[in-house]
């Protein structure tokens, strides 16, 4: 089974390469404030329209039905995310599949496939996600979402040297 942060990595690929989106990351704050504090995405990404794709990944079932109990995912959070999708591995697609169209409807699912000899996995889109809210950024929220890429990549990178 693949780990969260290899789904993570295949997750950016497709977007980035696939789809063309420009602008994608990993553990992105959901606040498009100042402040930039809250919530973070596992995978971000600004569509050419200038809203929020959303990715979480999930390795288990146990995990994906956790999040109904803490609330997060919500149609009505205060995110601007478009389009939200849980991301799983392919030896639990059947079982995400039956969660998500019985506890997260408006919700998408995308399954990681299989690696390709250039490193690349396809993603299979498993169910469609609704449109949550048409919510385009500003300029002055893609900045910040800039800023926060970018405070992301301080973050990995110093965890990288506490861990030689």
């Amino acid at each position: 089974m693949k780990t969260s942060d290899e789904i993570k990595l295949i997750a950016l690929q497709h977007l980035r390469y696939q789809l063309q989106y420009s602008l994608v990351g990993t553990e992105i704050s959901l606040k498009l404030n100042s402040n930039n504090t809250g919530d973070r995405a596992d995978v971000l990404a600004v569509m050419p329209n200038n809203q929020l794709l959303q990715g979480e990944v999930k390795v288990t079932i146990a995990d994906l039905k956790n999040d109904i109990r803490k609330g997060v995912h919500q149609k009505n959070n205060r995110y601007p995310t478009a389009y939200f999708y849980f991301i799983v591995p392919e030896e639990i697609k059947q079982s995400a599949r039956q969660v998500i169209l019985d506890l997260y409807p408006d919700k998408g699912l995308w399954v990681v496939k299989r690696h390709t000899k250039f490193l690349f996995s396809l993603i299979e889109e498993s169910i469609r996600a609704a449109k949550l809210n048409n919510h385009k950024l500003n300029n002055s929220e893609l900045r910040n979402m800039q800023k926060g890429m970018s405070s992301t990549l301080c973050r990995l990178y110093a965890k990288v040297l506490e861990n030689p």
